[in-house]
């Protein structure tokens, strides 16, 4: 949840528990996503370093466990640097399964909009402000801020300009 809604810090530092075997893992593959996280999370802080080297990692686990999907639904600045380390033709047979998935699965959050998020949703490209929307609706500003939260933590993304574009990749926008 703290990836979606962009704190990628937060959940960086929620999975070193998970990480140092501190914490059980129910499925085998939980550690390939818990390093896919801190992909994610080297990629927004910056530190491409640090992320191309845990997804060396992550691949080759990934390949020992025989899984690909996890990458297919790695975070969007993962899924990209990925797509560009495979693009190669020369790849191998495991690398040329996940950039199959990479194309197939298109990684999108099980939670809908609900009727009022929705209609918030539909006027954040309009550029009016939280007030400004409130207004429209009816509702408090209170009550929009929590919205536009929810529509974030829906659709994966930390900004107002992500969750447009986002929406409209969706077909979510009217």
């Amino acid at each position: 949840m703290e990836a979606a809604a962009g704190h990628h810090e937060a959940a960086a530092s929620l999975v070193v528990a998970s990480k140092e075997g501190a914490e059980p893992t129910l499925l085998a593959h939980t550690p390939l996503e818990v390093l896919l996280l801190r992909v994610e999370s080297a990629l927004h802080a910056g530190n491409g370093q640090a992320a191309r080297a845990t997804l060396r990692e992550a691949i080759a686990l990934g390949r020992s466990l025989d899984v690909v999907r996890p990458f297919a639904l790695a975070g969007t600045e993962s899924r990209a640097v990925l797509a560009g380390w495979i693009a190669s033709p020369a790849r191998d047979p495991f690398t040329a399964r996940i950039a199959r998935a990479l194309t197939a699965v298109r990684p999108e959050s099980g939670a809908p909009l609900s009727e009022r998020e929705s209609a918030v949703l539909a006027l954040l490209p309009s550029l009016l402000s939280a007030r400004e929307i409130a207004a429209e609706l009816t509702v408090s500003v209170n009550t929009v801020k929590t919205h536009i939260r929810a529509i974030y933590t829906k659709l994966g993304v930390a900004s107002r300009r992500e969750a447009v574009r986002r929406a409209q990749e969706r077909n979510l926008l009217p």
